[in-house]
């Protein structure tokens, strides 16, 4: 958390999570959730997902992810996807996909040790210009 706000990183909040560990040195060690409460616009249609009804199932077909260039406008540093995934029977659960810029990717990966294989590119496309050479 503290690198996070060091590195100007901001967008989200943290709750501290129940656990039951004890330091070596006897204190209890305190984890804490992140989360955020920004809910960005939804995929542009570029992005093919699967919708199956009735029990919530929803896939990204090819892993690629578009948005609308102004997104970047109004998105904070920590995002969730508009769109649901997943199950309300199988798995996963449903759930949001985090959303994040890429400022806050870089610190996850250079300070926090988070793996690049965990993250996946957002296309940013201008979705005027694609509806005008369509008409």
């Amino acid at each position: 958390m503290e690198i996070l706000e060091k590195n100007g990183v901001g967008g989200f909040k943290v709750k501290p999570v129940k656990n039951n560990k004890i330091s070596e040195s006897g204190d209890e060690i305190v984890y804490y959730q992140l989360f955020s409460e920004s809910v960005m616009s939804p995929f542009s249609p570029q992005t093919e997902i699967i919708r199956k009804t009735p029990q919530l199932r929803q896939f990204i077909l090819s892993n690629q992810f578009f948005y609308d260039s102004n997104i970047l406008e109004n998105s904070l540093d920590f995002n969730q996807s508009y769109e649901i995934f997943g199950s309300e029977i199988y798995q996963p659960p449903p759930h949001r996909l985090w959303v994040v810029s890429h400022k806050t990717m870089k610190v996850l990966i250079n300070d926090l040790n988070q793996h690049r294989r965990d993250f996946i590119p957002i296309h940013l496309i201008n979705n005027e210009q694609i509806q005008e050479s369509q008409t």
